[in-house]
């Protein structure tokens, strides 16, 4: 499996070929990074303004757009300027959708826009962060509050730097090879506790198996050093002006440093997918031999 597969796109709203569409779909679901290396999101000459690391409100790193509600919070700015920065994180929102329903026309009827973000802090920058809130830490995505119940994490990256400061990730080997290392740690998690968290609304929806699982597997790579400093996961440069594609619960990676990056995600359910197998949870069930929601 190659970790970065390159799709030549120039414009979000580009007509891929059926071969392409073919390609990026099986490198997608196989846990390859698609790189656009020509696809830049373009700022308006008003919005670079933005690109600056006080656009963010002290002790956050993200600003934070929901197009449901029409409503960012998470930015500095009040009045005209936080309309201005609202109006791009809707754009890219918009731009990001066109993208990845014309790249994967199979996941057209089931996919689900999500949030959107801003990241305009310097990653390398971060400090006195807990090991769980620490993306310097290799990891797959999964959240407390958020369970997924089994859906996947898809997110389109732009690295908007016009200093032509690249993005730097590490990335770690397949999905199946990390939970193959980690599953004999996992522990039971009780289910009256979950559905307790979900009836008083701590959680967003019932915490699965499956979502205990991965909370799990996501605490323990990143408390393993041993397992960070492995050398076979691999340093990559993002650049400037680009636009990349991955699915972050399947992925394991870390951001090392980059600034100025916008971010788009999505929710795919498992038999939305092409390759339904290659899905973390079809995995896990597979190697714990037991269903997880």
């Amino acid at each position: 499996m190659e970790r970065i597969t390159p799709i030549l796109i120039e414009h979000f709203d580009a007509e891929p070929t059926v071969t392409m569409c073919a390609q990026a779909v099986d490198a997608l679901e196989a846990g390859s990074i698609l790189l656009l290396p020509y696809l830049s999101f373009k700022l308006l000459a008003e919005e670079t303004q933005f690109l600056t690391a006080q656009a963010v409100e002290p002790k956050r790193k993200n600003v934070s757009y929901d197009w449901r509600l029409q409503k960012t919070k998470g930015d500095s700015y009040i009045g005209e300027l936080h309309q201005k920065l609202q109006q791009l994180l809707a754009r890219y929102a918009n731009q990001a959708n066109i993208l990845v329903n014309s790249l994967f026309p199979h996941y057209t009827k089931s996919i689900q826009l999500a949030r959107t973000s801003y990241r305009p802090v310097e990653a390398f920058d971060r400090t006195n962060l807990s090991n769980r809130k620490d993306d310097r830490l290799l990891h797959t995505d999964a959240f407390p509050a958020s369970p997924t119940q089994g859906w996947r994490i898809l997110r389109v990256f732009s690295n908007i730097n016009l200093n032509r400061e690249p993005r730097v990730w590490r990335v770690g080997e397949n999905f199946e090879k990390v939970a193959a290392r980690f599953l004999p740690h996992l522990k039971t998690k009780n289910s009256l506790v979950r559905h307790l968290l979900n009836s008083v609304n701590i959680t967003r929806g019932l915490q699965t198996n499956y979502d205990a699982a991965m909370l799990q597997l996501h605490d323990l790579m990143k408390k393993d050093q041993a397992y960070q400093d492995d050398p076979l996961n691999q340093m990559i440069e993002l650049p400037a002006e680009t636009t990349w594609l991955v699915f972050t619960d399947q992925v394991p990676h870390a951001v090392i440093s980059g600034q100025f990056c916008l971010e788009q995600t999505f929710y795919l359910p498992v038999q939305a997918m092409t390759y339904p197998e290659r899905s973390p949870l079809k995995i896990l069930e597979r190697l714990m031999n037991k269903p997880l929601v």
